[in-house]
């Protein structure tokens, strides 16, 4: 069974995505329709929009799957460098679905997703280590970090994920600012 499809649990959810995952190792997200997807998977065009909203709700949903069985863990315990690992040999299992899904810079595009998640797994970090994520330092010094590591996921995609996932976990600890640095190193690393 194809791994990235190996964490959803629901069988109606892992057709689509399994017709998502193949449509799209031949165009990208912004060039694929819902109906395509509804075609290929072989379900209703209402059981698609009753559990969807669009072709970016199910790409996000995903990858979604992909994190909570990777970087969401690392809040409770797991190791971020197991997570960074897992994940990124995930992504490049399949270089092009994933090529074509960080393309895209709609609004509802995989990237701001990933974004938002990762985020969202910092901001819990942080917090249970006692700092004020009210203020806006914090959330500033998060999201530029994130954005410049977001970037550089997005250009590895792109050029063919050439370099190491090594080089990649290096770099992106060394984008992490000082102070998360420190606080990663307490036991998530």
């Amino acid at each position: 069974m194809n791994t990235l499809i190996t964490f959803i649990e629901n069988t109606t959810d892992r057709v689509m995505a399994e017709a998502m995952l193949s449509l799209m190792e031949k165009e990208s997200i912004d060039e694929l329709s819902p109906s395509r997807i509804i075609e290929a998977s072989g379900i209703s065009r209402s059981t698609f929009y009753r559990r969807y909203k669009d072709k970016y709700d199910l790409l996000n949903q995903i990858y979604q799957w992909l994190l909570d069985g990777t970087m969401m863990k690392v809040p409770g315990g797991s190791s971020f460098k197991n997570a960074f690992y897992i994940l990124y040999e995930t992504l490049r299992a399949y270089p092009v679905f994933f090529r074509n899904a960080l393309s895209s810079c709609e609004p509802n595009a995989l990237r701001w997703y990933i974004l938002d998640r990762i985020y969202e797994m910092y901001e819990q970090i942080l917090r249970a280590e006692g700092i004020d994520m009210s203020r806006p330092y914090y959330q500033l010094l998060i999201t530029g970090f994130l954005n410049g590591a977001m970037e550089l996921t997005c250009r590895w995609a792109q050029n063919g994920m050439k370099e190491d996932i090594d080089l990649l976990y290096r770099i992106n600890f060394d984008l992490m600012p000082n102070e998360i640095q420190r606080i990663m190193a307490l036991g998530y690393l």
